[in-house]
């Protein structure tokens, strides 16, 4: 049996990745509206990704460090005040600009 190169593999694995992440998108995210109100444009919810990808959190303990970005805030708020469109443009920006 042949093996095919690793890096083709790995290029199989995110057009894989990025048609599923399209589909799930086409089929159950686009179109849809905010959960509440007040409502968020998308470039409200792309300021606070690049905000929280920019200011990331770093922690040492002993001879581990550990960062993390604070990505989650403008993810929960996005979900909830954003509609689909928004979200899914907002993230795509703020978290590409940073």
């Amino acid at each position: 049996m042949r093996r095919i190169p690793r890096s083709a593999a790995v290029w199989l694995w995110i057009s894989l990745l990025g048609a599923a992440a399209a589909a799930v998108f086409a089929t159950g995210v686009h179109g849809r509206a905010p959960l509440v109100a007040p409502h968020l444009d998308w470039w409200a919810v792309a300021v606070g990704f690049l905000v929280a990808e920019i200011c990331v959190v770093h922690i040492q303990f002993r001879r581990s460090a550990h960062s993390f970005s604070l990505a989650d805030v403008p993810f929960v708020f996005g979900l909830a005040f954003a509609g689909g469109d928004a979200f899914v443009l907002g993230a795509l920006a703020g978290a590409g600009a940073a």
